[in-house]
């Protein structure tokens, strides 16, 4: 049986759980998350990572995940629909699973935050047009 993480483990002894949001660079650079991950880890459970902030061009939520996964620290990945269609958001889906990143939450709560609206006019792209095709429960 494999070990539970952190937060599955905070979570299902009902304990109130701490998070820290790492945000997405917008270049290639993996050190800055590995320091900011470093800088949280002893104080929080998990660190989420938001998907397509402010509707900037930056790395996917669930690569930044990866790393801090590497650095011991529980990820919380954020998915958007503002931008992705139903194709877009079940490649990134089997991506997050195949990187091991769902395996950090507990089956019993939801594995990924589907944020359904972000408001485009906060993107320097205001004229973006959203795709979304997805229904929120």
């Amino acid at each position: 049986m494999k070990t539970k993480s952190n937060l599955a483990r905070v979570l299902e002894n009902g304990q109130f759980v701490v998070t820290a949001e790492i945000s997405s660079p917008q270049n290639t650079d993996f050190e800055t998350i590995r320091e900011n991950a470093n800088l949280i880890k002893d104080y929080v459970d998990a660190f989420n990572v938001p998907d397509g902030q402010a509707a900037v061009v930056a790395m996917a939520s669930w690569a930044v995940c990866l790393v801090g996964i590497e650095e011991g620290i529980d990820a919380i990945a954020h998915m958007t629909c503002r931008d992705r269609n139903r194709i877009a958001l079940q490649m990134d889906i089997l991506a997050i699973s195949a990187s091991g990143v769902l395996e950090t939450i507990p089956r019993q709560s939801p594995s990924l935050t589907s944020i359904l609206s972000s408001l485009s006019g906060w993107s320097r792209n205001s004229g973006m047009k959203g795709s979304l095709t997805m229904e929120s429960p």
